[in-house]
Order: structure tokens, then sequence, then C-alpha cells
């Protein structure tokens, strides 16, 4: 089976494997051979569920505001390829947040 067929048509990937198994790099060259969009996140150092999805806050003017995070952002971008690597080392409060969206 070709990967880029296979995405052409899924959404979701699940790669597991030990630490420097290349996750990485699959994850850039199937972007890149897709020419779509990559983003990639770093799972243990966001300790808090806003680091995922954002937070709120006052804008230039003082007016309260939502501010998404990178994450929203790199969902949000039709065809991106995400990577969330390292996700097993995530904070349980992270990973009971973000587990139902994937």
């Amino acid at each position: 089976m070709h990967v880029s067929r296979h995405l052409c048509s899924s959404s979701l990937i699940l790669s597991i494997g030990p630490t420097s198994a290349t996750s990485s790099t699959m994850a850039r060259g199937i972007a890149a051979k897709l020419g779509r969009p990559f983003a990639e996140f770093y799972a243990p150092l966001a300790r808090e569920s806003r680091d995922w999805f954002g937070s709120k806050g006052l804008d230039s003017e003082g007016k309260p505001r939502w501010f998404e995070s990178e994450f929203v952002r790199a969902i949000s971008t039709e065809g991106a390829v995400v990577l969330i690597d390292e996700l097993n080392r995530a904070p349980s409060t992270v990973l009971n947040a973000l587990l139902p969206l994937l």
C-alpha cells in the first residue's frame, strides 16, 4: 500500500515506536510529498489544557478575547499534517482533554 494514496482518504495515523524511531522524519516527509502544511508539537512541554487549546486574555484594547493556540490553528488548517510527538509522556490532564479529539 502506498502511504500517500492512503493519506488522501484518511485523517489519522498512529505511529508507535521507540524514541528516535524516525516518526518525525516520516511525518515531515509525508507532508512534503503531499504538499501539505506541517506542524509538530512535543506533548511533554504542554502541561495544561490551555497549552493545547488556548486561553482567555485581553486584546490590545483591553477587551476580553479568546486566544487560540498554535495547536488549534494547526488542526484547523485544511490538509495539514500535525505531529504530536511523545504523546505517551503528556500529563493525564492533557491526555483527558486531547484524546477525544483524536
